[in-house]
């Protein structure tokens, strides 16, 4: 059985096409989900001086609901990263206790074991601390931003890697018989032209989300130097 050339061009783009899109898609929320792990990670660490305040405080049996000075730690810690929007302190009950910063309308789960949670407003992630949690609003404007770049090299890679599946489409169409190509032929050429496609476009997010974790750990560390 012969398959005409143009349809059998038509059937691997039907079938390339599709795949790469998928592949981005799910290229750019691995994405977004590590860095956002690590900026949760990031600014977890700024807090760790006020946890050590907290528990030490505790040690010594005083309530986090009498906690003298509560409000001025929390407004201190908030200045320490501009990424940090507000602080809450809330007990074992998921109560409230005090706020620094912006607004925290909903508290998250206490007993939840998401490492952080998105809304509309911000990204909220947990700290424990004896006798409760410290709840963090982070400002997700920097993701948004960082997710938005990686999104747009992304389609100008897909937009590449349809012009060289278009070429070599287009010279090997040219030279396969005029009569048309067989099953066996079209389903080779499909599995290397689709294959390299996704290796290329794999091989680049790879390349790019190691080099984007790489320059977080390293902000991390500059973080970290600045507070010791």
């Amino acid at each position: 059985m012969k398959i005409k050339r143009i349809k059998a061009a038509v059937i691997i783009l039907l079938i390339g096409v599709p795949m790469l899109l998928f592949s981005s898609v799910l290229n750019i929320m691995s994405y977004r989900q590590m860095m956002t792990k690590t900026y949760v990670h990031a600014n977890q660490l700024e807090v760790t001086g006020l946890v050590s305040k907290i528990d030490y405080a505790r040690s010594f049996g005083k309530p986090l609901e009498k906690f003298y000075g509560l409000k001025e730690l929390l407004e201190s810690t908030c200045q320490l990263s501009p990424d940090i929007e507000g602080i809450a302190v809330s007990g074992k009950d998921g109560k409230q206790i005090e706020l620094a910063g912006k607004q925290i309308e909903e508290l998250p789960e206490a007993q939840t074991e998401e490492e952080y949670t998105e809304a509309s407003e911000g990204i909220y992630s947990q700290v424990p601390i004896s006798g409760g949690q410290l709840i963090l609003r982070l400002d997700k404007a920097k993701i948004d931003h960082e997710t938005k770049q990686y999104l747009l090299r992304v389609v100008r890679l897909d937009l590449i890697i349809l012009g060289v599946m278009a070429a070599v489409l287009f010279f090997w169409l040219l030279f396969a018989n005029r009569e048309g190509i067989s099953v066996k032929q079209l389903k080779i050429a499909s599995l290397c032209i689709i294959c390299g496609a996704l290796v290329a476009q794999g091989g680049y997010s790879t390349t790019y989300s190691i080099s984007d974790y790489q320059s977080s750990v390293v902000d991390i560390g500059k973080n970290l130097a600045g507070i010791v």
